[in-house]
């Protein structure tokens, strides 16, 4: 078990992972406290009980003949059915893998983890669900000490927005939407005229939304 903000792995070892992404609170909010102080201190204080819970969990799957649902979106078939049937059946939760195989291709493509960066990125500057061109990225990247694969120390603007349009072109060549480390990316594109060249030129917009 590992954890990381920005993990990187081979298709092969994503193949294999089970991942668990955290949803962090915004700074202003407020957590429950209990009796005896944070959660992690309420947890071993009652880890008995919690623990007993699972095994009622458990119990109560086993009694039932021990089902599974049909998912086979990983290749922990077994393990991934058993703990999908017990969160939707039983806690009434969404499906186990709902996003899981976006995470495997994410931490296995340089690309798509930059496309996270970029995405809290866009959501701590507030421009999440603003259309923004390439260009605007990589200064946006810039900003906030995001490397753009591929981009030298010393490049200057044009090469950083080249090299984010590129990468982007390798994104969207298939598809023109993906979800990506809890964020839902769309690419639109329009023709727009353009006064240095004089000539009408397509011009791709990304927006980003929190899913």
């Amino acid at each position: 078990m590992l954890s990381s903000n920005k993990a990187e792995s081979t298709p092969d070892l994503a193949n294999r992972s089970i991942i668990t992404r955290i949803r962090k609170q915004p700074g202003s909010y407020s957590f429950k406290t209990f009796d005896e102080g944070d959660l992690l201190r309420h947890v071993r204080a009652k880890s008995d009980y919690y623990l007993s819970c699972i095994l009622s969990v458990l119990r109560f799957w086993h009694s039932l003949g021990k089902l599974r649902t049909d998912d086979t979106r990983h290749d922990f078939r077994e393990w991934c059915q058993t703990l999908d049937w017990i969160i939707q059946e039983i806690f009434g939760c969404a499906p186990l893998l709902d996003g899981h195989r976006g995470e495997q291709l994410r931490i296995s493509n340089p690309d798509l983890n930059w496309l996270r960066e970029v995405g809290l990125c866009t959501e701590k500057s507030g421009k999440l669900e603003e259309g923004l061109k390439p260009a605007e990225i990589a200064n946006l990247c810039d900003a906030q000490g995001i490397e753009i694969p591929g981009v030298r120390e010393f490049s200057d603007d044009t090469q950083r927005s080249m090299a984010a349009g590129k990468i982007l072109k390798r994104i969207f060549s298939e598809t023109s939407g993906i979800e990506v480390g809890g964020y839902q990316v769309r690419r639109e594109s329009s023709t727009e005229y353009n006064a240095a060249r004089k000539e009408n030129m397509t011009v791709h917009y990304h927006y980003f939304e929190r899913q």
